[in-house]
């Protein structure tokens, strides 16, 4: 089964500005991007109203500015499974947000279920005459089906991701299509015109929700080899396990550790560009690959404090 929340995570941390512009465009248009967001997320935290809600796969908060200078919250959840408390758990976090910081919030919740009914948008008190409602934007992922083509053509990579999803949601036992769909996907990127950093998050992001076994990823791999002989595809994904598989197979431990070291280098280049020199002197130290796999799982999708404090607790070799 695809690992749909490490995607979604990484979607909401790293690409907010590109979500933002595909799925509410004119949010994305008030806003200032020559100025940088602010993650709110440990603050969110503190403000959880009740913990962990059904699948909820990832929420932020996060401090924007508008093109006129003035400020912005954002709180933006993915909910996984439907469940019948969300839009209660929608007005909790809103409110102590508005309490914490003195300004309106506004509220996004992306549905990633299969249920095509539950479409939660409000919260409503009532007492005598005294009614409080409180609305939310819900974006429902699967009103995207049977829009496929649209999605392909769209210039917003976001758009691929959510075709990625659909594909992910109506293929878990068929990895003929899933890979077909994967391959095409892959391409549709390169045509993008990407820088290679760009390139290569963004195939993270597939390559997670798309999970093949071995066999399916070693003829999407055959099939972009063949098709870009005279240039390197940076594939990054498929290249640090495979690495990984032959290393086991050749049983070199050193080699295998080495490979590991590199994957999780590869990871932190995508998500913490500016802290690999700081952070990979602390993963070299381990030299067991339980605990280098434990920290590779963690590059994928903890937050840079939780890496940060990972990396502090482990043993030296």
């Amino acid at each position: 089964m695809a690992d749909t929340d490490s995607p979604w995570k990484e979607l909401l941390e790293q690409e907010l500005p590109r979500v933002l512009e595909f799925f509410l465009p004119k949010v994305h248009a008030d806003l200032d991007w020559s100025r940088d967001h602010d993650s709110l997320d440990q603050e969110l935290r503190k403000l959880d109203p009740g913990g962990v809600v059904g699948k909820r796969v990832v929420d932020r908060l996060v401090k924007a500015w508008s093109k006129s200078g003035d400020p912005r919250y954002l709180h933006a959840e993915a909910q996984g499974k439907k469940q019948r408390q969300m839009p209660k758990r929608m007005y909790d976090y809103n409110s102590r947000c508005v309490q914490q910081f003195g300004q309106p919030v506004a509220s996004f919740l992306i549905l990633l279920d299969t249920n095509p009914k539950w479409r939660p948008k409000h919260y409503q008190t009532k007492i005598y005459d005294t009614i409080h409602t409180f609305r939310f934007v819900t974006i429902k992922i699967l009103d995207w089906e049977g829009r496929e083509a649209e999605l392909r053509a769209h210039e917003n990579p976001v758009a691929l991701f959510v075709l990625a999803h659909l594909t992910a949601m109506r293929t878990k036992k068929d990895h003929e299509r899933r890979m077909t769909v994967k391959l095409e996907l892959i391409f549709l990127l390169q045509e993008r015109g990407m820088a290679a950093d760009d390139l290569r998050r963004w195939y993270r992001y597939l390559d997670w929700l798309l999970l093949l076994p071995k066999e399916y990823d070693d003829r999407i791999w055959q099939e972009i080899v063949r098709k870009e002989k005279e240039k390197a595809v940076p594939y990054v994904t498929y290249a640090e396990r495979r690495l990984r598989e032959m290393d086991r197979e050749e049983g070199m431990e050193k080699g295998m550790e080495k490979g590991m070291e590199k994957g999780i280098e590869a990871v932190l280049e995508v998500r913490f560009p500016q802290e690999v020199s700081a952070l990979m002197p602390a993963v070299k130290q381990s030299s067991k690959m339980a605990d280098l796999d434990r920290l590779l799982q963690l590059a994928k999708t903890a937050s840079l404090e939780e890496l940060r404090s990972a990396l502090t607790q482990q043993p030296a070799s």
